[in-house]
């Protein structure tokens, strides 16, 4: 949760710093940027559950074809089913991450290009914005898988302890993350140095999801 927090602040806060300071678009140019990058979060909501039960979706058929006599046939699919299911969970956090980074990549680049004039100043702002919808997508994609795990395999009472630690961590994240970003960006490598921070807390998040999927077999 402190993660995506993380993400999702470094979108809002270099979003108006970059295309106004340094690409000078308008606000309306600024809302069409933001519109898209939204859209495409909200796809990765929309479709983030659907790649999570895809295997499911396969198996229905099998499930469906079970009759009382095949009982012991019926449990095991349903073990499968909740192996894959666990599977396809932990494997769409991974997947998430790596977007995220490429995303965060594609912001970088563009305040690069800039610097130094690599590219015209409206082709980075679109590069910028192109890597923020991707940080979007990535965000959503995080948003839907982790709290699945967590409220599908954690013991239900101790899942109810940790719901205020998770919403302070989470409150935490939003609230370090301006102040982190801010004292970066003031930074002689600025922007660049403010993302790739961000970048480095994504790739250290990532082995822990491959141990997660090795505990589960």
């Amino acid at each position: 949760m402190f993660l995506s927090s993380f993400i999702m602040s470094e979108v809002v806060y270099f979003m108006p710093l970059f295309l106004t300071l340094k690409i000078h678009w308008d606000a309306k140019f600024q809302g069409i940027a933001f519109m898209v990058a939204s859209i495409l979060g909200v796809a990765g909501s929309y479709f983030a559950p659907k790649l999570i039960n895809i295997q499911n979706i396969f198996r229905k058929a099998e499930k469906d074809d079970l009759n009382e006599s095949e009982t012991i046939e019926s449990e095991k699919l349903g073990v499968e089913k909740k192996d894959y299911l666990y599977c396809n969970q932990v494997f769409l956090s991974i997947s998430a991450l790596l977007i995220s980074l490429v995303g965060q990549a594609f912001m970088v680049g563009a305040s690069e290009a800039l610097k130094y004039k690599s590219m015209p100043p409206t082709n980075s702002g679109i590069f910028f914005v192109a890597g923020m919808s991707i940080s979007l997508l990535g965000y959503n994609f995080l948003a839907s898988s982790i709290p699945a795990i967590f409220s599908t395999y954690i013991d239900p009472e101790l899942k109810v302890q940790l719901m205020p630690l998770i919403g302070a961590i989470s409150w935490i994240g939003k609230l370090v993350a301006p102040i982190v970003l801010a004292a970066l960006y003031k930074t002689k490598l600025g922007l660049s140095i403010a993302v790739g921070f961000g970048m480095m807390l994504v790739a250290i998040s990532i082995p822990p999801l491959f141990w997660l999927r090795k505990k589960r077999y």
